[in-house]
């Protein structure tokens, strides 16, 4: 469940592709992360969405505002 709200907030609410892309990044990080880390698995996983929600904070594929 935790997972699903992860992808969701990192995806944005907006666009359709950003979540399916958002599911697939979590995806690969959370089980390379069990793999390699396995008692950091989780820790890896919010770090990772917190790094995307600083460097794009509108989602993965939305568009940036412009101010006129």
């Amino acid at each position: 469940m935790l997972l699903a709200l992860l992808v969701v907030v990192i995806g944005g609410l907006g666009s359709v592709k950003s979540v399916v892309l958002s599911a697939l990044i979590l995806g690969f990080v959370e089980t390379f992360s069990r793999v390699w880390f396995p008692s950091f698995s989780s820790a890896v996983t919010l770090g990772v969405m917190l790094l995307i929600l600083v460097v794009r904070p509108n989602g993965l594929l939305q568009a940036r505002t412009r101010f006129a």
